[in-house]
Formats: C-alpha cells, sequence, structure tokens
C-alpha cells in the first residue's frame, strides 16, 4: 500500500487486507459475508460486482 500500486482480491481475499490493517477509509467489495469484517477495520464495503478506486488512496 505504500508504494501507492494497484492492489486486487477476490472473493474473501479482502480477509487478508482486513488483517494488515490497510482498508481504513477506502471503497471495496467481495463476498458478502465479508461485509462486516471490512466496515469495522474502517473500510466502506460497496455493493458492486467490480469496484476500482483510481488511484489508490
Amino acid at each position: 500500500m505504500e508504494a501507492r500500486k494497484p492492489v486486487a482480491s477476490i472473493c474473501h481475499g479482502l480477509e487478508i487486507l482486513v488483517a494488515a490493517g490497510v482498508l481504513q477509509g477506502k471503497k471495496c467489495t467481495g463476498y458478502p459475508g465479508i461485509k462486516a469484517r471490512v466496515v469495522s477495520s474502517g473500510g466502506m464495503f460497496v455493493e458492486e460486482d467490480i469496484h476500482m478506486c483510481t488511484p489508490w488512496r
């Protein structure tokens, strides 16, 4: 994240980003079962098939 390069995850891949503590203030989407973990870690869960945040900040 510090290198400001694109990051992608699918399905439950957000679990890794939650554990790393890097979702604060970031919008992301994934398997609906992960929504509560994303939100509790400071991320914003959007219900879209694909979500791209450009540039990644």
